[in-house]
């Protein structure tokens, strides 16, 4: 009986808990269904292209085509095309697109205005593409020289934004326009700035900013190269400037900065002074070109130390192995003569510069050459009995007479093969780099030389 009656509260105690528990199962559940949505929602992918238009158009003439709008989410889109003005934020080259400005005689001499597009909303099935047309239609009076727009594609059309307000467009995708209207066009342009962001450097990781300035009316894009050479004048990487692409523009009466970082081999021989070249070509019309030169140390501490240490030390040496030997040469030719073998009279007497200096300087070789002979004499000619303990001592002789010269020949020679060394190793004419150029999205392109001066993948 107190069985049953245990089995009976079991049943109501379950039975009551899944009751209890049915609204939070609801909310959980209903928690993964909005999660899941709002997931859909931030993982959204489109795509528009082409991103940029680059239209050479005259005055009263008007020009058609057409952007691919690319949906590959696994659902419909409905998204809304809007022209607005597009301008330049900082000199990073960051834009702003800024809402269609209306005067008193109607829209304004802008190419937001000039460009007419749909603003009906327009569907995009799911994993396909829709092509929405365009006209670009320039005034009889438009002025000369660049203009500058934006078609923005979003899921919401842009709208209240006040006239010169900022529209954020954080969610949108963007096609570019930059239009030449044909006339009095003027190209002009010139580097600003130009150098590395330090003087000196520990290592070879230098970074550098460019700053290129358009005083024309149309918009330029430098191309060229940084040029990077070491103290000796062979080239240790080459950073190029907006080549194989389309970006990069200067828009007019703007300055544009650039940043790039070139990272050398960490070799103990690349110590010394750098020289980088800033090369820049610009210009449709007219090819017009502009460099700058900046300077930097790289010099590694304890490498510098120990250069700048041995140096030291060898000219050291060598000054006292050059003073050891005058002095000998001038002790033998006193000798010669007759004279004190402690040294030279110091009445005036002048009877040593009889024979020549160079003569008298070679007194040491000369007596070096017939000891060594004499050498030679003993130890290979055919011994008795009697001479071989005679033989056996003449070299230990010679090397101690002339133990220093032997030792100057000797650090001389491996001094002579390290120079050899070290200019063979800076004289080489290639060496392996990296250089990394930071784009305005945040981006960084790195390009290695191992990869032949191509963007890593």
């Amino acid at each position: 009986m107190k069985k049953q009656e245990k089995k009976i509260e079991s049943v109501r105690y379950f039975g009551i808990t899944k009751l209890l528990l049915l609204p939070f199962f609801l909310l959980l559940a209903s928690s993964f269904y909005f999660l899941d949505t709002a997931l859909a929602q931030e993982g959204l992918t489109l795509s528009i292209t082409p991103p940029l238009f680059q239209l050479n158009i005259g005055p009263g003439e008007s020009w058609a085509s057409s952007i691919k709008v690319v949906n590959v989410n696994p659902y419909d889109l409905t998204v809304y095309a809007s022209p607005v003005n597009f301008e330049v934020s900082d000199e990073a080259g960051h834009s702003k697109f800024k809402p269609r400005l209306k005067t008193e005689e109607g829209l304004s001499a802008t190419l937001a205005n000039w460009i007419t597009i749909t603003s009906d909303p327009i569907v995009v099935p799911r994993g396909k593409s829709v092509n929405v047309p365009f006209l670009v239609d320039i005034p009889a009076d438009a002025p000369p020289g660049g203009h500058y727009a934006a078609v923005l594609v979003g899921t919401e059309p842009t709208k209240g934004a006040a006239n010169g307000a900022t529209i954020e467009v954080t969610s949108m995708v963007t096609s570019l326009f930059f239009v030449r209207v044909r006339g009095d066009i003027k190209e002009e342009g010139l580097i600003r700035e130009f150098h590395s962001e330090r003087a000196f450097y520990d290592s070879a990781n230098v970074d550098f900013t460019l700053r290129f300035e358009n005083k024309g009316n149309v918009h330029l894009q430098p191309q060229g190269e940084i040029a990077i050479y070491n103290m000796w004048g062979k080239e240790r990487g080459a950073i190029p400037v907006n080549q194989k692409t389309d970006f990069g523009n200067v828009l007019p009466q703007s300055i544009r900065k650039f940043s790039f970082t070139w990272e050398g081999e960490s070799n103990f021989f690349e110590i010394g002074r750098y020289r980088a070249i800033a090369t820049l070509t610009f210009g449709n019309e007219n090819r017009q070109n502009v460099n700058a030169t900046s300077f930097f140390w790289v010099i590694p501490v304890w490498p510098t130390v120990e250069i700048l240490g041995s140096a030291l030390l060898f000219i050291l040496f060598v000054a006292w192995a050059i003073r050891r030997y005058i002095r000998r040469a001038l002790q033998i030719q006193a000798r010669l003569m007759g004279l004190r073998p402690a040294g030279l009279p110091t009445d005036g007497d002048d009877s040593l510069v009889r024979d020549s200096a160079i003569r008298t300087l070679a007194r040491p070789l000369e007596e070096g050459a017939l000891d060594l002979r004499r050498v030679g004499a003993e130890v290979f000619a055919p011994k008795t009995a009697q001479k071989i303990a005679s033989a056996d001592s003449v070299p230990r002789e010679f090397v101690r007479k002339y133990y220093l010269f032997l030792v100057f020949v000797i650090i001389f020679i491996v001094g002579s093969i390290g120079l050899a060394f070290y200019f063979k190793e800076v004289f080489t004419s290639s060496r392996s780099f990296e250089i990394r150029i930071e784009k305005p999205d945040n981006r960084t392109i790195t390009i290695k030389s191992e990869d032949g001066g191509q963007p890593a993948r």
